[in-house]
């Protein structure tokens, strides 16, 4: 407890000190629900918590002959700190590490990624822990072994419009959540587009959007979507309700389900 408390010192750190120990009560209760199971249940943190001690106290597990040269990691704001530490245990090159990712796209559940965060962690566990020989490193040695970092701010994916959107859903998250992700600058696109459309239904019902998409008039006609479009919603329940109504005529996800995947055309419903 104390070793976390210590976190709210630092800079970086969004939480202060009472919060941190609210937090850390409840995570002790969890401790002690998962406890009380039989024959005890565990979560995904406890298996990488297990492999890390393992790989830890027997390294020899891993030979060189399973050893990478390079890792390429994708969408790493997905993971977790303790899921990153692991590839320090399949490839000894401090240099053959390269990280990509967005904090802005940061919806994994319980994860909270920052760059910032990374580079302490990659100094700290894959630099200064196992991979070089840290009694014979300085400080400044170590420093020369991290990764550079290169801001890419062309978005090829999509045109203008969305991405001035976006920009602008940015802003705000740093305007109210400042230290939630790296202050970058803004996007941009070579591609010309227009601005995303706001629908906005006559009443204040909700579903009249879904009764006008998909019962049109009798309920005889409606609208089909193709395979390139989709209706994107917030959580399962939003995607139950809207399933209820469009049946088999619309591809429905939440943002979780959608996330790498690409569309023409996309129908974000009641979303806040």
């Amino acid at each position: 407890r104390e070793e976390y408390l210590l976190l709210s010192e630092r800079r970086d750190s969004t939480l202060s000190t009472l919060e941190r120990n609210k937090i850390y009560d409840n995570f002790e209760k969890y401790e002690k629900m998962k406890a009380q199971t039989y024959p005890g249940d565990f979560d995904l943190l406890d298996v990488i918590a297990h492999v890390y001690q393992i790989l830890t106290r027997s390294p020899h597990l891993f030979s060189n002959q399973y050893m990478l040269k390079d890792v390429y990691v994708d969408e790493v704001q997905d993971l977790v700190p303790a899921q990153i530490v692991l590839f320090k245990f399949v490839c000894k090159n401090p240099n053959g590490f390269v990280f990509a990712g967005d904090t802005a796209q940061t919806i994994a559940h319980g994860v909270g990624f920052r760059f910032n965060n990374m580079k302490d962690l990659f100094y700290h566990e894959i630099v200064g822990k196992g991979i070089v020989n840290c009694s014979n490193s300085t400080a400044a040695d170590l420093s020369k072994l991290m990764p550079s970092d290169w801001k890419l701010t062309e978005n090829f994916r999509t045109h203008c419009g969305v991405v001035k959107l976006a920009n602008s859903v940015v802003e705000l998250i740093l305007h109210f959540f400042p230290a939630s992700i790296d202050r970058l600058p803004p996007e941009t696109s070579c591609l010309e587009g227009p601005t995303p459309i706001f629908l906005q239904t006559g009443t204040n019902k909700r579903g009249d959007l879904l009764q006008e998409l998909f019962l049109n008039g009798d309920g005889n006609e409606s609208c089909e979507f193709g395979a390139d479009q989709v209706i994107l919603v917030r959580d399962q329940k939003t995607k139950e309700e809207v399933t209820n109504v469009s049946g088999n005529r619309a591809l429905v996800l939440t943002v979780l389900e959608a996330k790498g995947m690409e569309f023409s055309d996309c129908l974000i419903y009641n979303f806040f």
